[in-house]
């Protein structure tokens, strides 16, 4: 077992050193969004050019670090090897920056990169008319409105994202319901439930409320975890985001992105509103065999994502466990634009 994980850690160190390879500057830095400091990277490629374009990560949900933990490397990569700088920081109250998080509604989380933007715009070093946000999962509620909101942001890539907070809920609990083997019956009574509470937390109840709903209406066989009150406090706070709202005053070209196995986001839904009410040059791809994290199904299905060996494998594989070739795909749209 010891000589396991001793090459398990050899194989993420040669990783981690192969991933630095490719030439450019790191730089540790931090903006204020209100009171709150936030810290991060800024990674810019060596280049000749006086100014250089700039792609802003907007992270999904979770507690997430400027690397999110080492998941942004191979897209990082990419960018930089294209001439492309990245700025990505540690969400509120992760790592070295202050605040919460679980405090933020989707409207602060825009107004956050807002004021990511107006830092790099203030960079002698970044093309002002050349930054460009990339978001993944949640961030599909964020860049709608930093999008519509700046018409002077150059494009957005949108990774596995939704439209209405509510029905990606309704469609992530129908999916793991599904994986649980319940009958028909069983899945009718478990969806009716999750809806009934859904209803009742956009109209705000209570935390106690909501665990005394819990344990007198909820069925044995939903197997759901209770929210902690912080998280709960988070959900109450972003029942009604909807990106249809952000969608049609959006006139940078936008790149969606989306793996056929997603169990998260019904994609087809996605495109479709998408394609309905973004009136800018948008475009999509649907990659094969690959999750909502577009890890390839063939090294991650079914693995926890919590784990230390799914961890390991992210990190050791980089860009092979990714869908083939999007982080190219990536840059090779934006370079374009």
């Amino acid at each position: 077992m010891k000589i396991w994980v001793g090459a398990a850690l050899l194989l993420v160190l040669v990783s981690l050193l192969i991933a630095t390879a490719i030439p450019y500057r790191s730089e540790a830095v931090s903006f204020l969004h209100g009171d709150t400091r936030l810290a991060g990277d800024l990674l810019l490629p060596d280049a000749s050019e006086s100014t250089l374009p700039v792609v802003i990560f907007v992270h999904g949900d979770g507690t997430v670090d400027r690397s999110c933990a080492g998941y942004y490397q191979p897209y990082f990569d990419a960018l930089l090897a294209a001439g492309i700088g990245v700025f990505s920081w540690d969400k509120p109250g992760v790592g070295e920056s202050e605040g919460n998080w679980l405090d933020q509604t989707m409207a602060d989380r825009s107004a956050e990169v807002a004021a990511a933007v107006r830092y790099l715009r203030s960079r002698p070093e970044v093309d002002a008319k050349a930054i460009g946000l990339l978001g993944f999962s949640q961030a599909g509620w964020v860049m709608p409105q930093a999008l519509a909101q700046d018409p002077d942001l150059a494009f957005g890539v949108f990774i596995s994202t939704a439209i209405d907070w509510r029905e990606q809920g309704d469609y992530l609990t129908r999916q793991r319901l599904a994986s649980l083997g319940l009958s028909q019956q069983q899945l009718q009574e478990s969806m009716a439930y999750n809806q009934a509470l859904d209803q009742r937390l956009a109209q705000g109840m209570s935390y106690g409320e909501y665990q005394t709903y819990r344990g007198q209406h909820e069925p044995e066989f939903f197997q759901g975890s209770e929210m902690s009150p912080s998280r709960f406090r988070f959900a109450v706070n972003n029942m009604a985001a909807d990106a249809r709202r952000f969608l049609p005053h959006i006139r940078q070209p936008v790149l969606a992105l989306f793996g056929d196995s997603d169990r998260n986001v019904d994609v087809q839904q996605s495109i479709n509103e998408y394609k309905t009410h973004i009136q800018s040059d948008f475009s999509y791809r649907v990659y094969a065999d690959v999750d909502h994290g577009l890890f390839k199904n063939q090294y991650f299905a079914d693995q926890p994502k919590d784990s230390l060996w799914f961890w390991l494998k992210m990190i050791v594989l980089g860009a092979e466990g990714l869908a083939p070739g999007v982080d190219e795909d990536i840059a090779a749209w934006i370079q374009q634009r």
